[in-house]
């Protein structure tokens, strides 16, 4: 009986250190994937470029630069709802130095040579871009 309780905890907490690499593992591609310049789906005229060192310029044709810094995290100012663990990437955008919002990461994806990446944005919108 006691054995049997010593390898159910074992299994367990080999279970939860799993997932725990597995979204760091996640989170470290994410972090090298994501740099580079890219295109809105929606709108050809949008374009957002992420930078090594933690810079982001959104692009607008025939507008002024918005220039941010940014992270990726695996949390973000909010509750979690219902309890639940969030095992999600954040996109986490700061302005002014301070304020910030988060987004979404919810994939970066490479398909023969196209270079996706999917967002879901703060307000619940789903934005995609491709790497140029």
């Amino acid at each position: 009986m006691k054995k049997s309780i010593k390898y159910f905890c074992l299994i367990v907490m080999i279970l939860i250190f799993r997932q725990g690499f597995s979204q760091q593992t996640t989170l470290q591609s994410f972090k090298a994937e994501i740099v580079g310049v890219w295109q809105s789906d929606e709108d050809a005229k949008y374009i957002i470029e992420f930078t090594d060192n933690g810079n982001r310029i959104d692009k607008y044709l025939g507008y002024s630069d918005t220039e941010y810094t940014y992270e990726l995290t695996t949390g973000c100012d909010f509750e979690v709802v219902d309890g639940e663990d969030v095992k999600d990437i954040f996109l986490k955008t700061y302005e002014n130095g301070s304020d910030s919002t988060c987004d979404i990461i919810n994939n970066i994806s490479t398909n023969n040579t196209l270079t996706t990446l999917s967002i879901t944005g703060s307000n619940g919108k789903l934005y995609l871009f491709t790497k140029q």
